[in-house]
């Protein structure tokens, strides 16, 4: 038997307070380490301020970019190209600005030597000697992405005296 919906006009304080229960008054073991989920109204919120990207128009500043498609399509070397403009310090990356910060490219596809001979190849086609200093590289194959991405963070945690992890502004993952 399942549980009446709360009417949409209704508080939950007062549904809880005629006798429905919540989730985590139901099972509190189960959200013991977890804050309480309070619905919000879009309408009481202050409007967002503009959004900021690393690549104007293509990836947010703060959040991930994954790419995915078939093999061969070149999701690689797209970000390796991406990566390389955003912390090799471009001004523009296909006719789009770029903020510049570090990069973390995460791969969960091919394995280091085949990334590293792609990533001097795209470097040199820019006329850099070698890929950027503040690209980071990370090889996923055959791991779990949350598992890689929280050890990386782990990681990029300790880079604390340059405070790289508040500066990167890029992370871009291919499968």
């Amino acid at each position: 038997m399942s549980s009446p919906r709360k009417p949409q006009d209704m508080p939950w304080d007062l549904w809880e307070q005629n006798g429905h229960k919540s989730l985590s008054q139901v099972s509190p073991a189960l959200n013991a380490s977890v804050t309480p989920v309070i619905p919000l109204r879009f309408s009481e919120m202050a409007p967002p301020g503009p959004r900021e990207y690393v690549i104007e128009g293509i990836m947010p500043r703060g959040h991930t970019t994954s790419l995915f498609g078939d093999g061969g399509s070149a999701k690689s070397i797209l970000a390796l190209s991406a990566g390389i403009a955003i912390s090799g310090g471009a001004e523009k990356w296909l006719g789009r600005k770029v903020r510049n910060s570090p990069v973390l490219y995460a791969d969960f596809e091919l394995d280091a030597d085949e990334q590293r001979r792609r990533a001097y190849q795209v470097a040199r086609g820019v006329y850099l000697e070698k890929p950027p200093y503040d690209l980071l590289y990370v090889s996923g194959l055959g791991r779990h992405a949350g598992e890689v991405l929280r050890a990386c963070a782990d990681r990029l945690a300790t880079f604390h005296t340059c405070r790289f992890s508040e500066r990167l502004n890029g992370l871009l993952i291919t499968r």
